[in-house]
């Protein structure tokens, strides 16, 4: 497989009136400074609770360190994932690798004299064949994200090209999982309470804390004024589900190590 230096960066483009854009293909762009808060404020969480949480065993000890660190790995792949991982794809014709340049990877057209867009089909181009088409062509487009920004409507429902709302469908995603988690935790701590209360008392603050991120932040209803208001959200509570599940693991974890 050719390195990424090697491989050409290209666009997606389809017509205004295709019905099978993607809701949230693009990601929303984060400052270096935003990103250096979010771990700051991570580390800011977890050593307001490990400095109350005074534990005299190695295993509890041990707990609170691979908890922290699992919520820590999370972050970092989630960030990868989001921000930086390319989407690479394959030309049948000739079997090279390209990936979707991540100046542009989706642009919606509204004008062209070359290309007969339909409401299913989409067209991929190198970047640089995009300017050229846009320059002699007269192509006329937008990225999809300005384009969502416009077409934003407030609504409930499944995305759509009239309704770009797909956060919704992912909000609930994050809210199940959030819940199974929170579930499991409690029954965990019911278990635990039958065994041993002082056992059930060293775990019930971190399932706590993991139901506080999980269920209550997750569910919490934020006012949605347009398009990127929306994917910061979706943001936050993807984080707020990462750091109820370092805590999850933390009672996990002290738990299975508490007589060591």
């Amino acid at each position: 497989m050719s390195s990424e230096g090697d491989m050409e960066p290209t666009i997606w483009l389809v017509g205004a009136d295709n019905k099978h854009m993607p809701a949230l293909s693009e990601y929303l762009w984060v400052s270096k400074g935003q990103i250096v808060m979010k771990y700051v404020a991570y580390f800011g969480i977890w050593w307001l609770v490990a400095s109350g949480y005074h534990g005299r065993y190695k295993g509890e000890q041990a707990g609170l360190l691979f908890g922290f660190l699992t919520g820590l790995v999370l972050l970092v792949v989630n960030d990868y994932l989001d921000l930086y991982a390319p989407d690479v794809l394959v030309n049948k014709a000739d079997g090279k690798y390209y990936y979707l340049s991540d100046q542009a990877p989706t642009r919606v057209v509204f004008k062209d004299d070359f290309y007969k867009f339909d409401k299913v089909h989409a067209v991929l181009i190198t970047h640089a064949e995009y300017k050229r088409l846009a320059k002699e062509k007269n192509l006329e487009s937008m990225s999809l994200t300005k384009y969502y920004k416009q077409k934003y409507m407030k609504t409930f429902g499944e995305a759509s090209v009239e309704n770009p709302l797909g956060g919704l469908d992912i909000t609930n995603l994050i809210l199940n999982g959030g819940s199974y988690l929170f579930s499991f935790l409690i029954t965990l701590s019911m278990v635990a309470a039958r065994a041993d209360i002082k056992l059930f008392k060293k775990i019930f603050p971190f399932v706590i804390l993991s139901g506080l991120f999980s269920v209550a932040l997750i569910d919490t209803w934020f006012i949605q004024y347009n398009y990127t208001t929306m994917l910061k959200i979706i943001q936050l509570k993807t984080r707020a589900l990462i750091t109820a599940i370092s805590f999850g693991v933390t009672a996990c974890l002290i738990l299975l190590f508490n007589k060591y």
